[in-house]
């Protein structure tokens, strides 16, 4: 970069042309950096001195056609305008934001005045030199500082590299003010030379900054995560976070340790599905999670890890699936909804089972009959439907008071659920008479749980309200799925069994059978119907203790 000097056309043109391509270069990386992430503010600046730089190389070519000082002008203004710009962006390099931009146009200002001065004023040609270099020198040393302020960081030796190539260019110009400079290292090759290497060193500050985007990224995450697990840690609502792929906690807070009654120090040893109260809950969830990595409101049963059935809470998760901690995990936040699902089942109990006896409702009993009535036509299944009447029960009622009465009642329902399966259905029909429905069971099969129920009955006494002892028994009638499908049929069955049973001395079992079911139950059991039955019905008579006894000893589930 020759100024004011005295070479010929062609010369200037070579100088000009090698120079000019290489700044060229360095502007494509500085609009390269300044698209990069954590790119330092000032490059665009930066970029303007350099296209500043280039004009002011332009300019000596029209001095070739005039000598006029306008041109010199001109050039020495460029200059300024680009040493101010590199001042500047040194200064925003060096985060020094502070009436920065009101700093540069004083500058500027400053040096176009110097520039008047000395080109239309002083008649001193030194002075248009050392303007020329010194300009440069100054905005090229606040780049070097501006730069190597970057260079403080790890693996940014990119910047400390540009630093110093503007370092050494600060020296230059400073050197190219003497003589000796010019005479010495003031050549064309010397300058490309440098700039070329800036150009490779300010793309080594595009690698430092993609580093420092990286670093300040894994500084952020651990930032987030930490956060993160503050919030989990402080919210007063138990929070679980657990690996998706093998449903291992990874995180709880102290609330969910509380309620989940785990070791925090073998937290990976526990799963996410040990802690509900059955498999099917688990099952549901992640058939939900296929469908919507989002569940809002997923009711499941709790048990603590100390399986105490007594401390089984009911929750309700919101579970998301989250990235945390480079895992694909689920998050569950837990509300308690013990005491809503417990008021719930008392509305439910209200609905449909008996305030006194604790049974099914009729109306309720209805629905679940004819759902299992339902099922077994599907399936081929035998069903048996039991009425049960509590004998001279008004009797007891006048005896002993309606009190013992009700305890009559009590205990027969008691009694039915303690010896009945838990699939059997169980129905307080209206007074003292009960409906029970047998699903998956024969006719005979029936008859001797419905004897077993009897005996149990009459050998089960209540207190009365003075301590005596209260023996009831009962009278049950029984009709078998194969008399009907129809609910109703069935119910008006088993109440003329009922009838017969009654009439035929209580506390006896009668079954009603199509003939031919009649005709192979004698067979199997050598019974003898007494006259007194009508043809279509079966009567159990009451058994001694032997072959009470016997009864129980047979399998009525098989």
């Amino acid at each position: 970069m020759e100024a004011f000097s005295n070479l010929d056309f062609s010369e200037l043109l070579k100088g000009y042309a090698s120079t000019t391509a290489i700044v060229m270069l360095i502007i494509i990386v500085i609009q390269y950096l300044r698209k990069q992430p954590e790119a330092p503010r000032g490059l665009q600046l930066l970029m303007g001195g350099f296209f500043s730089l280039i004009i002011a190389q332009t300019i000596p070519f029209f001095r070739f056609f005039s000598s006029s000082d306008i041109f010199t002008f001109f050039e020495l203004a460029f200059i300024c305008l680009a040493s101010v710009m590199f001042l500047t962006s040194g200064l925003m390099l060096k985060r020094v934001r502070a009436a920065t931009e009101a700093l540069a146009y004083v500058l500027f200002a400053l040096t176009l005045l110097i520039t008047v001065y000395v080109i239309f004023i002083s008649d001193a040609p030194h002075l248009k030199f050392l303007v020329y270099y010194l300009a440069l020198a100054i905005g090229y040393l606040f780049l070097a500082i501006g730069f190597a302020t970057r260079s403080n960081k790890k693996q940014n030796y990119g910047f400390f590299l540009t630093a110093l190539v503007f370092f050494l260019l600060t020296i230059y110009n400073l050197l190219m003010i003497t003589g000796w400079g010019r005479n010495t290292i003031g050549s064309t090759n010397f300058v490309f030379a440098l700039y070329f290497f800036l150009s490779i060193t300010m793309l080594l500050c595009g690698n430092n900054l993609l580093n420092l985007k990286i670093f300040n990224l894994e500084d952020e995450v651990l930032a987030n995560q930490s956060r993160f697990r503050l919030i989990i840690q402080s919210s007063p609502f138990p929070i679980i976070i657990s690996r998706l792929r093998d449903d291992r906690l990874i995180l709880v807070n102290q609330k969910a340790k509380e309620l989940l009654n785990v070791d925090s120090e073998k937290l990976t040893d526990y799963k996410l599905g040990d802690f509900f109260a059955d498999a099917t809950f688990k099952t549901e969830l992640m058939t939900r999670l296929e469908k919507s990595s989002e569940i809002e409101e997923f009711e499941v049963l709790i048990k603590p890890q100390n399986g105490l059935q007594e401390e089984e809470t009911w929750v309700q998760l919101s579970t998301h699936v989250i990235d945390f901690e480079y895992e694909i995990a689920l998050y569950s936040a837990v509300q308690d909804i013990t005491e809503r699902k417990r008021k719930e089942m008392e509305l439910f109990n209200e609905a449909t089972r008996d305030s006194l006896t604790n049974a099914y409702t009729r109306r309720f009993f209805e629905e679940l009959a004819t759902k299992e009535i339902q099922r077994s036509v599907r399936y081929g299944r035998p069903f048996c439907l039991l009425m049960i009447d509590a004998d001279h029960f008004k009797n007891v009622n006048d005896t002993y008071g309606h009190s013992v009465g009700d305890k009559v009642l009590k205990e027969l329902v008691c009694t039915c659920t303690r010896i009945l399966r838990k699939s059997d259905i169980i129905s307080r029909f209206g007074g003292e008479e009960f409906l029970v429905l047998l699903p998956e069971i024969s006719i005979l099969n029936a008859q001797i749980v419905a004897d077993r129920l009897r005996i149990a009955i009459s050998e089960t006494p209540v207190k009365g309200d003075n301590g005596e002892d209260v023996h009831f028994t009962v009278s049950i009638g029984m009709v078998p799925s194969s008399y009907s499908t129809d609910l109703q049929e069935l119910i008006k069955a088993s109440d003329e069994a009922l009838y017969v049973a009654k009439n035929s001395g209580r506390n006896r079992v009668v079954a009603l059978t199509p003939q031919e079911e009649k005709e192979d139950y004698l067979q199997e059991n050598n019974q003898k119907i007494s006259h007194e039955i009508p043809l279509n019905a079966n009567k159990i008579e009451p058994t001694n203790a032997q072959q009470t006894e016997n009864l129980n000893d047979v399998d009525i589930f098989s």
